[in-house]
């Protein structure tokens, strides 16, 4: 008996030492499994998973040019709103998502390098931004071209291009310049008239295109006043008066269809006067008069009249 009790009494001094080491081995354990459970989690999260990837995704643009024409190839996981696009920060245009979240758009750029500035915005108003220089070149290499004519005392001047003009520039010897814009419906065409300065002057103009081609033209005029012409009624006759401030060069007269002129050689002498006056007779009943005088520059004024006796 007292063998039993003693082998008992050693297996109950056994018995407590294996019971405390199996519940700190099963703690342990239950620690490392919690641990990982947490560690897993968070990588869950680190790497967007669920719901969270969901909210972090933002709409990706991707852009290919073909000469002035710009696609926007969007994709994205949710549906699109809308695209809002500008640029170099000038006004805004909008393109509708419609739903879409494949979304393929085509817009059209500018000669020169400009800079392309999107926003990209989804249901949930997420919004993603992006900008990117587009350069242009153009393939107008042609100038405009520039004519000028007289009218009188004024030149006309004509500016043309065979696509579109930005600008006309002109001036008068080393005056500033006076610049002129096409208008909306004439965008190829500028044309503007102004008076020629008396004396010997240089006009300067030039001709600009939307590519940035340039033609410029300079020409020299001599400008002068136009002689004054007087036709009076003196009883049975009238008086041609002719005027001028310098000198007058040639008068013609057509009198009931017939020419006389101050120089009827040709000899283009000039009269060397800057006053001139003739009279003549009329005739019974409706009497056309045609005067044209001109000065020493070859500018000349002309009068016509009917006059009855």
């Amino acid at each position: 008996m007292n063998q039993i009790l003693f082998t008992g009494g050693n297996k109950k001094e056994k018995g407590g030492p294996l019971q405390l080491k199996t519940i700190g081995i099963i703690f342990a354990v239950a620690i490392l499994l919690f641990g990982l459970v947490i560690g897993g989690i968070a990588l869950f999260n680190m790497n967007g998973g669920g719901e969270g990837e969901q909210q972090e995704r933002i709409p990706v643009l991707e852009l290919s040019q073909n000469g002035a024409s710009i696609t926007l190839n969007i994709t994205h996981d949710s549906a699109i709103d809308k695209i809002i696009y500008n640029w170099n920060d000038g006004e805004e245009t909008v393109l509708q998502g419609r739903g879409r979240n494949v979304i393929e758009e085509v817009i059209s750029a500018t000669t020169g390098t400009n800079m392309l500035n999107i926003r990209i915005v989804d249901i949930f108003g997420k919004e993603a931004t992006y900008s990117e220089e587009i350069t242009v070149e153009s393939t107008d290499t042609e100038k405009p071209q520039i004519e000028l004519s007289i009218e009188d005392s004024k030149i006309k001047i004509s500016a043309k291009d065979e696509t579109e003009l930005a600008y006309l520039e002109f001036h008068w010897n080393d005056e500033d310049e006076t610049v002129i814009e096409p208008s909306e419906d004439s965008l190829n065409v500028i044309e503007e008239t102004i008076d020629i300065l008396k004396g010997e002057n240089v006009l300067k103009i030039t001709a600009v295109d939307k590519a940035g081609n340039k033609e410029e033209k300079e020409q020299k005029y001599k400008g002068s006043t136009k002689p004054t012409i007087q036709i009076v009624k003196e009883g049975n006759s009238v008086k041609i008066s002719v005027t001028h401030e310098q000198n007058i060069q040639k008068i013609e007269y057509t009198i009931n269809g017939v020419l006389y002129t101050t120089d009827p050689e040709n000899t283009g002498a000039s009269l060397g006067v800057s006053e001139f006056s003739y009279s003549f007779p009329l005739a019974t009943g409706e009497n056309e008069i045609m005067v044209r005088a001109y000065n020493t520059d070859n500018v000349y004024n002309e009068v016509s009249q009917k006059i009855t006796y």
